[in-house]
């Protein structure tokens, strides 16, 4: 089982741990990480809101696309 360290988002950023810029990269590589593993079986599926597949995309057009996996060719629905 995995689980996250129980840090809130707002203590994540205060506490030093990263910064803003980071965690927003490595959220917006987590949502293409949701899409793609199962596909490669090391997930179950997991449904993607529309809300959030939006949001990915307004944030990958901004440039938050640091932890992206590059060279697979990943589309948003």
């Amino acid at each position: 089982m995995v689980t996250s360290t129980g840090v809130g988002f707002n203590e994540q950023i205060t506490n030093h741990m990263c910064s803003l810029e980071m965690l927003i990269n490595e959220m917006v590589g987590d949502v293409q990480r949701i899409h793609l593993y199962p596909g490669m079986g090391f997930q179950v599926y997991q449904h993607i809101p529309e809300k959030v597949w939006r949001a990915c995309s307004t944030l990958i057009n901004l440039g938050f696309d640091k932890h992206l996996i590059k060279h697979w060719d990943f589309q948003l629905p």
